[in-house]
């Protein structure tokens, strides 16, 4: 507006600009911020599971979450650059309806409102980069050979295994009994000869080793994930995979599921060779 060659702003139309932008860049912020810690707390996780830092597995990640911490400062500088000119804003004009061009707070308001105008454009460039940044991180853990167990589903799933397997050897055991009190009979009484009586004997004396090594295999199980659950007592979810502290034990753990499933094929083909031939 013109007035005898003098050019003012009305203060209220630049405030009301001012905040509009400010209260943008909160919002944002706030958005970016919530990201920010929820990554920061997955990463932080992550790296107290960690045996060896400089492992090039977790060392990516490491680099990644660099340079997220770096995109994130950005971010916070250019937020409380714009919250400072808001400031600032209403420092020049306390008290002022308008300020005009031949006042000493002309030039001060003219560059409040370059640099503010520049900040919201360079505010959003920084958010696309964050937002870059951050889907990297989660990438390069997600595309990680870490993965995040739930502990409680985890020795669930293992005390239930345990239950079915004890529950299932108590049956097949009360089975055999039954089978060698037949075959005892059927050898007394002559109607198997004395191969086929060694034969039998000899099967399910294997399958009687498979069967302890099923039952050995549980009471370890039951003793690891004991174990499990005291070394991380004050966790609910867990990183495992190679270079993390949980790694040792995991692997017990899945050597003694592995000879249980081996001992199980093993007593499965024993039993299926005590199955009379069909003609």
């Amino acid at each position: 507006m013109l007035n005898s060659c003098v050019v003012f702003y009305k203060t209220q139309d630049i405030r009301n600009t001012i905040n509009t932008n400010v209260s943008q860049a909160n919002q944002n912020y706030s958005k970016v911020k919530g990201d920010y810690e929820d990554r920061s707390e997955i990463f932080e996780n992550l790296k107290k599971s960690i045996l060896d830092l400089q492992a090039s597995s977790f060392k990516t990640i490491s680099e990644k979450k660099i340079a997220l911490d770096e995109a994130y400062q950005n971010i916070t500088t250019k937020k409380d650059e714009m919250v400072k000119c808001q400031q600032e804003f209403e420092q020049v004009v306390e008290g002022k309806s308008q300020i005009k061009s031949n006042e000493a707070e002309w030039d001060k308001l003219k560059e409040i409102k370059r640099v503010m105008k520049a900040s919201t454009s360079q505010l959003n460039g920084l958010g696309e980069a964050y937002t870059a940044k951050s889907n990297s991180l989660g990438d390069a853990i997600s595309n990680s050979h870490y993965r995040i167990l739930d502990k409680s589903q985890f020795s669930k799933q293992i005390k239930e295994n345990i239950s079915a397997l004890n529950n299932s050897l108590l049956d097949i055991n009360g089975q055999f009994i039954v089978f060698n009190e037949k075959v005892q009979n059927a050898y007394k009484n002559g109607q198997i000869n004395d191969s086929t009586y060694q034969s039998k004997m000899e099967i399910t004396s294997k399958i009687s080793v498979e069967l302890n090594k099923i039952k050995s295999a549980c009471k370890r199980l039951v003793a690891l994930e004991s174990t499990f659950q005291m070394q991380h007592k004050k966790q609910e979810e867990i990183w495992v995979g190679e270079n993390t502290k949980s790694n040792a034990l995991m692997k017990r753990l899945d050597s003694e599921i592995n000879e249980i499933k081996i001992s199980k094929i093993e007593y499965q083909t024993l039993s299926n060779s005590l199955k009379p031939k069909a003609d």
